[in-house]
Order: structure tokens, then sequence, then C-alpha cells
């Protein structure tokens, strides 16, 4: 089980404070941008499911497991959540982008168009 209180993740702002037992997220993110159409900034995800530790998260993003790139899903985000019927997001994640060149998801910053949302996996 893992806690807030451990995490190798990029954002951390928390809301919570003391130990909580946490799953991670992982949602795939596709920007209208990216697919060439003219719809606006809107975008869509797809939560590809949990694990208990950001490294089996991480691993399963970097490996692209089950293809979760699809061959339209630039981004990948990976989140951090209290263990609840009611999740509520830790404020801790990860963003990864689809590199083109090496055909794989490289660790990036917050990209500026998601900064105002939050709870991607199950939001």
């Amino acid at each position: 089980m893992t806690t807030l209180t451990t995490s190798k993740m990029d954002g951390d702002k928390r809301v919570l404070k003391g130990n909580y037992p946490t799953h991670f997220f992982v949602t795939a993110v596709q920007t209208k941008k990216d697919v060439f159409t003219d719809r606006g900034d809107s975008c869509d995800s797809r939560c590809w499911g949990y694990t208990d530790t950001f490294e089996k998260a991480e691993e399963a993003v970097l490996k692209n497991y089950m293809d979760m790139h699809e061959c339209s899903y630039q981004w990948i985000i990976i989140e951090e959540y209290v263990m609840d019927v009611l999740a509520l997001a830790t404020g801790r994640f990860q963003w990864y982008h689809w590199d083109k060149m090496s055909s794989e998801y490289e660790r990036c910053r917050q990209p500026a168009w998601a900064k105002q949302i939050c709870n991607w996996g199950i939001g």
C-alpha cells in the first residue's frame, strides 16, 4: 500500500496531510489539436486503470502496456487518489507525452492547457 508520504511524481499540490492509502490512476488524453480537427480546445480521455504503486503505473506508461497510445493519445497522466468510495485526488500527478521519434511516452511537465483541470481518471 502506498501513502501520501511517498512518491517520485512531478506535480505535488497536496490537499491532505497525513497517511492515507492511495491508488494511482493512468489516464490517456487526446487533444483535438493532436488529431487535426476543428472542434476547439476540447479533448477526449480514457482511464486505462489503476494500481497500488506509482512505480507500477509508470512502468505501464513507459512500456505502453495494452497499446495505450492507440495512434491517438498523445498525453498520459498518472494521478494519485485516496482510496475511498468518493475518491479524492491528492494533488500529486505526473504527465507524459508521446515522442514520435522513439515511439514511447516520456516524462514531461504539465501542459499549459491542463493546468486548471484535475481528476482526469475519475473526474
